[in-house]
């Protein structure tokens, strides 16, 4: 854990107290090291709460989870292959409720066949269709 951005440290301390494991004792670089530990659907849905609401308040939370995504995800458009992707953040628009424009990435955009998929949810966007925020 010594390499790792502090937010993700945060995040993965959280995770290990909740199934009681020592996160300086697991190598989180073995494919299955979270094969190892268990907990309920409920604990799972508590922690999801939890994380939730840690991205919500943490901007650099936000953008490591923005960039891993990313790196994971886009690096290369789900529908032509292009690597012409950006980022669309919704600063301002009238087809947008307020309720869901917030300072940051929202969405994803191949600029060579405009295929959109949203930042948090996954989901492909078509047409007017827009990224709710958090993806909620």
């Amino acid at each position: 854990m010594k390499n790792m951005p502090k937010e993700l440290k945060t995040i993965l301390n959280e995770m290990c107290s909740r199934v009681n494991a020592n996160p300086e004792e697991i190598d989180f670089k073995s494919k299955d090291w979270y094969l190892k530990y268990t907990w309920t659907e409920e604990e799972q849905d508590d922690f999801i709460k939890w994380l939730a609401g840690f991205l919500h308040t943490n901007n650099n939370a936000r953008k490591l989870f923005n960039i891993i995504w990313l790196e994971n995800n886009m690096k290369k458009c789900k529908k032509c292959g292009s690597k012409n992707i950006i980022s669309i953040e919704y600063f301002y628009s009238k087809n947008i409720p307020d309720e869901h424009l917030y300072d940051g990435i929202s969405e994803f955009r191949c600029q060579d066949c405009g295929f959109r998929i949203g930042r948090w949810s996954g989901r492909e966007l078509k047409g007017d269709d827009f990224e709710r925020k958090y993806g909620l």
